[in-house]
């Protein structure tokens, strides 16, 4: 039976989906948490950033007459998807799963802060308030308890959720498939367009663009009766889709992905372009003025694939990254 489009979720067949408030008022943006309960027990998925417990989570569960959630498991490593772990530890004594390659930013703000948000000390050198920022959302780093890989099966909230490694938006990004109910938990793992804010555009982040277009694929193959979302990406304005606005999704991100190559080959058709410029450009082009290291990495990741195809390359001087068409 095909399920109807689902908007302004509350409670959905057994899915919780929990606003943090913060990034609604801060960043125009959606970060949706997803508690799961329907018999069995709780379990989230996601934890949001260091005040989401207090701000979001645990109201919610006292509103919901829920008991406290025994598993946590994290979609990937970045800061809004992490950073409620370990005052849940603390306060249910819940479990925290997280792929592999994503445990240790997991367990690691220092690790985390070095290698994504101080990659680029070139173009963005890290300042105090954007590491006061990081620190704030990120929180306390926590033990991870189960190091997920692919094909892994959890039992969490009455369900079966199969763990599907999703590299590209990061290393250990993972989608969870509930095949019983068909549906799709996919965290950041399908980027659509972007973020849909005014207040923050961006470009789609990956750093594997090999590996988030073959996701992007493999993904499109599965019966998908409802899609979950982290956040709201572009041209949707929900983080609870439909089957056919997730297909609408996945297609829309693989558009983006080529428009975005197209446009990268225009520019460094004509001339070499140092990184910074030509993330510059196409961020303006396809989001807003500025940069950022979301959008740094996403360029670099579409040049490390041109350069593997023989058609562009990236070289290092004097400290820059220089483009060129081959």
């Amino acid at each position: 039976m095909k399920r109807k489009t689902v908007i302004a979720l509350t409670a959905f067949e057994g899915v919780h989906q929990i606003r943090e408030p913060s990034f609604d008022r801060n960043y125009k943006l959606g970060l949706g948490i997803y508690l799961l309960a329907d018999g069995g027990g709780a379990a989230l998925i996601d934890s949001g950033i260091a005040a989401s417990p207090s701000n979001c989570i645990i109201p919610y569960l006292r509103g919901a007459n829920v008991p406290g959630p025994s598993l946590v498991i994290n979609t990937h490593g970045h800061e809004d998807h992490v950073g409620g772990n370990w005052e849940l530890k603390a306060k249910f004594g819940i479990k925290i799963a997280v792929h592999r390659l994503d445990a240790p930013w997991a367990e690691d703000p220092d690790l985390f802060f070095r290698e994504f948000f101080s990659q680029y000390p070139q173009y963005l050198p890290p300042t105090e308030e954007v590491r006061s920022m990081v620190y704030s959302e990120r929180g306390r780093g926590c033990r991870v308890d189960i190091r997920l890989e692919d094909g892994d099966v959890l039992e969490a909230g009455g369900r079966k959720l199969q763990v599907i490694h999703t590299p590209g938006h990061s290393a250990g990004s993972i989608c969870l498939y509930d095949r019983d109910r068909r549906m799709l938990f996919s965290g950041d793992a399908f980027q659509g367009r972007g973020i849909n804010t005014e207040a923050y555009p961006d470009l789609p982040m990956y750093v594997d663009l090999p590996a988030y277009v073959g996701n992007l694929r493999r993904v499109s193959q599965m019966p998908i009766d409802a899609m979950f979302t982290a956040h709201e990406f572009k041209p949707f304005k929900s983080m609870a889709l439909s089957g056919d606005e997730a297909r609408a999704l996945l297609s829309e991100s693989l558009k983006a992905v080529g428009e975005i190559e197209a446009e990268i080959l225009s520019l460094i058709g004509k001339r070499s372009l140092d990184l910074l410029d030509l993330a510059k450009g196409i961020r303006a082009k396809f989001a807003g003025p500025g940069i950022s290291t979301q959008a740094l990495g996403s360029i670099e990741a579409h040049l490390r694939k041109l350069s593997a195809e023989g058609k562009a390359e990236l070289v290092e001087s004097k400290g820059k990254k220089l483009a060129r068409a081959l």
